[in-house]
């Protein structure tokens, strides 16, 4: 955070550029920090609902293989859909 910090510092005592660009690129510098430390979400794989015992918390999902699957091909259906667009 401190480097962070120090990269704003430089961005701010810049006389090139105006003040609204200077806060826009701070912001920019402290969100992509703010992502970094960002807890990522697990999932947990299980064979059955029946399985899926415990408590889904803020960064956890309890799923099965089905859903992963049809997620990944709605996915690639979307992706192979805007490739090819039909001309009508």
């Amino acid at each position: 955070m401190q480097k962070i910090r120090k990269q704003a510092e430089g961005i701010a005592n810049q006389d090139e550029y105006t003040e609204i660009s200077k806060v826009k690129q701070i912001e920019k510098l402290y969100k992509r920090e703010i992502n970094k430390s960002k807890e990522k979400k697990r999932y947990i794989i299980s064979r059955s609902w029946s399985n899926n015992k415990g408590k889904d918390s803020r960064n956890v999902r309890h799923v099965d293989r089905r859903m992963k699957k049809d997620k990944r091909a709605a996915k690639a259906r979307e992706k192979r859909n805007k490739k090819y667009k039909r001309r009508r």
